[in-house]
């Protein structure tokens, strides 16, 4: 008898307001394989693997998805240690500031998409010639992150596809989504108190019955703002902000 997918995607579509990111991705991931995501910057690789997991792991998630990684990476891995959770929960908090975006950590990386929209917003209303932006570049991220990009465009103003595919103004989508994620999962979580416990043990019907009353069934009937509002109250960054100092402060 052929062995069942450890994973299975099927027709996987992302958007990012009328933008398709991911378009109809499908695969499966069999026992012991091993599979890549190849593509240029912008290709949609991150974005897919996101949707996949749910974003950064969460300690309640790590607590249930532990045994399976255990059991499926570790005869591919030298310190099998490095896979018991409280290593995993460290991996997917790490913070270090680097120069690429879509490798960025959760902290760092709203200063990534500010630093694309100051740019953006500048170029569109002129306030310097376009072939200053390496040098705009640079002192952004030496200000921001404390690294720089002098001569060094591939990791600098040229590492993204989003410009040169006409896509202006795409960047805060990103940071809009996780705002978004963060609202939504603590006013769920509010409303339901024993919510990360069950994720904790795999059960996500709570957080799916969550979503499908107030997110999924409303379908296009309202906006973005309009939606969220309606479910948890008036965007704010004040759930992101709780979010961050929680897992990476401990407060």
């Amino acid at each position: 008898m052929s062995q069942a997918p450890v994973l299975s995607v099927k027709d996987l579509k992302v958007s990012y307001g009328a933008i398709e990111a991911v378009k109809g991705i499908s695969f499966e991931i069999f026992p012991r394989e091993i599979v890549s995501l190849i593509g240029a910057n912008g290709a949609g690789k991150t974005t897919t693997l996101r949707a996949i997991s749910g974003l950064i792991p969460s300690r309640e998630f790590l607590d249930f998805a532990a045994p399976s990684i255990r059991k499926h990476l570790g005869p591919f891995v030298k310190n099998p240690e490095s896979l018991e959770t409280e290593n995993l929960v460290k991996l997917v908090s790490r913070v270090k500031p680097g120069f690429i975006r879509v490798d960025a950590d959760e902290v760092t990386y709203p200063t990534h998409v500010i630093l694309r929209f100051e740019i953006e917003r500048d170029l569109l209303e002129d306030r310097w010639p376009l072939s200053e932006l390496p040098t705009v570049w640079d002192e952004k991220m030496k200000s921001y992150l404390g690294l720089s990009t002098l001569n060094n465009n591939k990791d600098g103003c040229m590492q993204d596809v989003h410009w040169p595919g006409g896509a202006w103004g795409y960047f805060p989508a990103y940071t809009f989504g996780a705002v978004i994620a963060a609202q939504l999962f603590a006013t769920a979580s509010r409303l339901h108190p024993n919510l990360k416990n069950e994720i904790s043990q795999g059960n996500f019907s709570g957080l799916q019955g969550w979503l499908r009353e107030n997110i999924w069934s409303q379908g296009s009937r309202l906006n973005t703002l309009q939606l969220v509002e309606q479910a948890s109250g008036p965007l704010t960054v004040e759930s992101f902000r709780k979010h961050l100092e929680a897992r990476y402060l401990g407060t």
